[in-house]
């Protein structure tokens, strides 16, 4: 049973993505139990900012927008300073 906000966002055409630092496992069964699909993806391949800038990668959307979209979320996100 999806929650109150997800299901809102859902209602007024809001794709909700789930990113997670839990295990794909229970990253997939979570969004499945919340309605929000369970086509879920590990942080593997995902882009990193350049460590000496901190920018984002020239070409973020055209390389990685269409793998978003797709998918329901990532998992096993870890975050590196």
């Amino acid at each position: 049973m999806p929650t109150q906000t997800i299901d809102d966002a859902q209602k007024y055409g809001v794709a909700v993505k789930m990113i997670t630092g839990d295990h794909v496992l229970i990253a997939r069964e979570t969004a499945r139990v919340l309605g929000m699909g369970d086509y879920i993806k590990t942080s593997a391949g995902l882009p990193m900012l350049d460590p000496v800038t901190k920018r984002k990668p020239a070409n973020l959307g055209r390389d990685y927008g269409d793998m978003c979209l797709a998918v329901d979320g990532f998992a096993q996100v870890t975050h590196n300073q």
